[in-house]
């Protein structure tokens, strides 16, 4: 095969790069900023200060949504954004962001430009920029796998086929073993260089290749040595995409007497409890769909799902396992009421022996409804972000179009033919001798249709392999899964109509302008709506921000920089869990980590539910309000007793309370 000079072309599309990161730059760094991170990016954002302040190398990342560690590569991003502004999480998470959208442009450019030339290397950088996705990652580091890894994976492999050196194979499988320390969900990307072998052949360099593993074995050493105290369960459950732990949520809320929240959640285990109370079961044949559920005043409970009204007052149905009965609660008075009682009494209970619940039809969804569905389709969903059905349509098609082309242009089933007789030969014991897949022919490949391949295997086996192992359900509704993948089809269609011409006019550029205008309207669009050019970094502060500052102001007058401080906010089912994985989670834990950043106060509190009986000071949310029927959030404001002590409100900024306990 001949081989591909790498020049670096001072020409439009090497510019472009330089003008594409400018742009974003100018739309993520100006405008609003926050002191407080992102909650899944806490953990991350406190290596990072840890690794500057103290040197500590980070063990592990942030909890995933099965309740497992992330390895910490996320926290080294962030280490330069801290020593350029000074720690502040929400510069230094653009800032990494940025400097990994210019690495991901480099290698496109690297990847492309010599092989078809300036326009495709130009095209495809400008629809991978002007994509969802690709808008997505020029400004966060939220936890997702990055395609920045996976386009100088594609480009390492693709060396490895041209030069047939396996050294380039060694320098990828190290780039693959850093993009899985920055995430995981890049797993699949590996299946590229079996399919690669099987088309191509290429050597393997043994030595290099073992460099390369005790080099990504030293990246990985400060996670595999916390893994191994831990039985490696993170490891284990991230790749089969099972729960670190018992999986199970706060569904509800409960009322006590003095109309206070009391969280609960659902937990298997407490119908074992409830039996050991010398409670009984509801009966199988009329237990209702329901939860698991722990209250203060009457311990493990059965709950239904849905909300009843009784006696004109909204409230939900339970089994009450102390009194071996159907019972109900108000939303509204918290009073309770038993079966077979007439009048609301406190501490007593009143319901209709409630049956199982009948199934209800569900209407056919309106064209409208359909319409979303198909649009929010993974992978496709990448293209645009929330898109009208037409601009999806549009999308797709071209994708489409281009990708029928791009077989065409590679030869790839003529490769997988003379590949299946080359190995059909090996196996019989007489060689590799299949037409021109000897390795002499190869050298004469057409490089351009080599990289084609390449690309198309790229962006298809990944794809294939995750739409087997996810189900129906998933797919449409897990497009995060896919976003690395946006890559190579930001590739794939930058790169058809680059070479796209007709009597020598380039009827592709046009078209691909076409295509990045209409992908950048939702994700550029939702940038400048929300604070872009209102002023250089800081320009304006946020609500959070300013009642961080007044609670600071408050304990600096007091010579005070730590106390048990609760966040009257809104909570999601899921930090319960978390912290029983991780003591350090915990409802405000973004707040405390504002605290200590900005104005180094710490916060004692550490109740999942972000406040506690201790609290000497609360962050109060007069105007947050969460329907009572809604069992998917919940307020911080009540501990799992519903007990706080008297507050009085000594401040207000940003729409917040500042409240105090009384002496």
């Amino acid at each position: 095969m001949a081989r591909v000079e790498h020049k670096r072309g001072k020409d439009l599309s090497f510019w472009l790069i330089w003008l594409l990161t400018g742009i974003s730059a100018v739309l993520v760094m100006t405008g609003r900023y926050d002191w407080l991170p992102h909650y899944d990016l806490v953990r991350d954002t406190m290596n990072a200060n840890a690794l500057v302040e103290e040197g500590r190398i980070p063990e592990h990342g942030c909890l995933s949504g099965l309740y497992n560690f992330n390895p910490p590569g996320i926290s080294w991003a962030y280490v330069p954004g801290m020593l350029v502004f000074d720690k502040c999480p929400d510069l230094a998470e653009k800032f990494a962001a940025l400097g990994m959208s210019l690495l991901c442009l480099l290698g496109l450019y690297y990847w492309i430009r010599p092989r078809l030339g300036k326009w495709p290397a130009a095209l495809a950088m400008l629809i991978y920029w002007a994509g969802w996705a690709g808008a997505f990652y020029q400004s966060s580091l939220w936890p997702r796998a990055h395609p920045t890894f996976y386009v100088w994976f594609l480009l390492l492999l693709t060396l490895w086929v041209e030069r047939r050196n396996g050294i380039w194979l060694s320098a990828a499988a190290l780039v693959y073993a850093l993009g899985m320390y920055w995430f995981m969900e890049i797993a699949p990307a590996v299946l590229v260089i079996p399919a690669l072998y099987f088309l191509y052949r290429p050597p393997f360099c043994w030595k290099s290749m073992a460099a390369a593993v005790a080099i990504g074995t030293l990246v990985w050493l400060p996670f595999l040595r916390f893994e191994a105290g831990r039985d490696f369960i993170d490891l284990r459950t991230q790749l089969t995409a099972s729960y670190g732990c018992e999986p199970y949520g706060v569904e509800s809320v409960v009322y006590d007497k003095a109309n206070k929240l009391v969280l609960s959640w659902d937990m298997p285990s407490l119908k074992a409890e409830a039996v050991a109370q010398g409670g009984n079961l509801p009966p199988a044949n009329e237990e209702p769909e329901g939860f698991w559920l722990e209250t203060e005043a009457w311990g493990a409970v059965w709950a239904q799902r849905d909300v009843r009204v009784y006696m004109d007052e909204e409230g939900f149905v339970f089994y009450c396992t102390p009194l071996n009965t159907w019972a109900f609660q108000g939303f509204k008075s918290g009073r309770l009421l038993l079966q077979g009682k007439e009048e609301w009494e406190e501490g007593s209970y009143k319901v209709d022996f409630p049956n199982v619940p009948q199934p209800v039809e569900e209407p056919p969804p309106s064209p409208r409804e359909i319409s979303r569905r198909i649009t929010n389709y993974a992978p496709f969903y990448n293209f645009g972000g929330t898109q009208s059905f037409g601009k999806w349509l549009w999308h797709t098609v071209l994708f489409s179009i281009a990708l029928c082309l791009a077989l065409w242009q590679s030869g790839l089933f003529r490769r997988l033919i003379l590949a299946g007789m080359g190995w059909w030969d090996w196996a019989c014991r007489r060689g590799w001798t299949a037409g021109n897949s000897d390795r002499s022919e190869l050298r004469k490949e057409n490089p351009a249709a080599v990289f084609w391949t390449i690309l198309i295997v790229g962006n298809l086996v990944p794809l294939v392999f995750l739409w087997l192992i996810m189900d129906g359900n998933a797919l449409a509704s897990g497009h995060r899964r896919f976003m690395w993948l946006w890559i190579t089809q930001a590739a794939l269609i930058g790169c058809v109509l680059g070479v796209l011409r007709t009597n020598r006019l380039r009827i592709g550029l046009p078209i691909g302008i076409l295509a990045a205008y209409t992908l950048s309207l939702n994700p550029i669009g939702r940038q400048l709506r929300n604070g872009v050019f209102k002023g250089w970094p800081g320009a304006e502060t946020s609500r959070e921000q300013q009642a961080v500052d007044a609670l600071s102001a408050i304990m600096d007058a007091e010579n005070r920089s730590e106390a048990y401080i609760g966040y009257d906010i809104n909570l999601v089912e899921w930090i319960v869990v978390q912290q029983k994985m991780d003591p350090a989670s915990k409802g405000g834990m973004e707040w405390d980590s504002a605290l200590l950043l900005k104005h180094g106060i710490r916060n004692l509190d550490g109740s999942a539910e972000g406040i506690s009986p201790k609290c000497e000071y609360v962050i109060y949310d007069p105007n947050y309000d969460v329907s009572r029927s809604d069992f998917s959030q919940n307020r911080w404001n009540m501990t799992v007793n519903g007990s706080l002590p008297e507050m009085e409100k000594v401040a207000e900024a940003g729409g917040y309370w500042i409240l105090k306990a009384k002496p």
